[in-house]
This record gives structure tokens, C-alpha cells and sequence, in this order.
């Protein structure tokens, strides 16, 4: 559970995250037994101003991190960016794909094609913003997910597990 570094002579050690899924099983659910809940709503819709590939990007994910728990009213800004960011890194890609990595410049030399900078500047800002959706498999296990809604005749049957795996506060402890 523990990562070291050596640094300059000193141990440096970092205690890794563990998911909630380990802390619930382990029986230590910690602060997000008790993390208040934001009122889910319906999925907001896309924003006119939307269009091309950031309209598609926002039908495809805005759905799934609903239900997930993760987009409510307060996130559409967050989308929005996400979903633009991704627009013009996907564009930039297109476009490289289309016309090549170099370009002919005036005087017949080649230089790197221009989009290629949009593309490298666009997978930084589309990293974060994957990591604040958590739309990568890193991101989701650090995340606190709330629970799923029960969508099937087991999830009762898991929910009742769960609750049983945790201990009560008011058992007392025999040796």
C-alpha cells in the first residue's frame, strides 16, 4: 500500500488511495459514508451554442456520468470545456490525418504542421479534464463514486452485503 522514492538519501513514502469499493469491503468506508449528497436532477441538456463533434461528445458521455452520479446542474461549465477541448483535439487530429504531420513552407522548407500544436495542447487540457470527470480507469478508481441506483433484482441483494460487511458502532467486541 505504500509507494517510496529515494531522494536524495531520504525515504520519501506516499500511502497509495484505496477505492472505495476496497474501503467498503475492508469494513472502513471513511468520509464518504457521511459525504453530503448533491440533488441529481435530470441530465442537463446540451447547450445550443454546441455544435459538430462537441454536441456528439455531450450526447455520448453526459448520460452515462448522470447516472453515474457525477454531472448534475453545477457541472454544465465543466462539461462544456471538456466537451470543447475535445472537439478541437479531435479536429486537429482529423486535420493531421488529412494533410500529414509537415508542411511546405514558403520558401520550400518543412515544418511542423500547425495543428499539431493544437492537438499537443489539446490532450494536456482534455487530460485534466478526463481526470475531473473521471473518465479514465485511474480516475474512476480514486474516485468516491456514489452508489449506482438500483437498476436490477441483485442490487438489493449488494446493498444488503454492503450493509452487512459494515460494522455496527453499537456491538461490542468479545474475545
Amino acid at each position: 500500500n505504500n509507494w517510496t522514492q529515494t531522494l536524495k538519501g531520504v525515504n520519501i513514502v506516499a500511502r497509495l488511495k484505496k477505492t472505495a469499493e476496497l474501503r467498503i469491503l475492508e469494513g472502513l468506508p471513511g468520509k464518504s459514508r457521511h459525504a453530503p449528497t448533491v440533488e441529481r436532477g435530470s441530465i442537463p441538456r446540451c447547450p445550443k451554442w454546441l455544435t459538430g463533434l462537441a454536441r456528439e461528445e455531450w450526447k455520448r458521455v453526459a448520460p452515462a456520468l448522470h447516472t453515474a452520479g457525477l454531472l448534475t446542474g453545477l457541472d454544465v461549465s465543466a462539461l462544456e470545456g471538456y466537451v470543447v477541448t475535445y472537439a478541437k483535439w479531435k479536429t486537429a487530429e482529423q486535420q493531421l490525418a488529412e494533410e500529414g504531420l509537415t508542411i511546405l513552407t514558403p520558401n520550400g522548407s518543412k515544418q511542423i504542421h500547425p495543428a499539431q500544436s493544437i492537438s499537443n495542447q489539446s490532450q494536456k487540457m482534455l487530460y485534466s479534464w478526463v481526470k475531473a470527470f473521471g473518465l479514465s480507469p485511474d480516475s474512476r478508481g480514486r474516485m468516491d463514486l456514489p452508489p449506482p441506483p438500483p437498476s436490477d433484482e441483485h442490487s438489493d441483494f449488494r446493498r444488503k452485503l454492503r450493509e452487512h460487511m459494515q460494522p455496527d458502532n453499537d456491538d461490542e467486541i468479545s474475545e
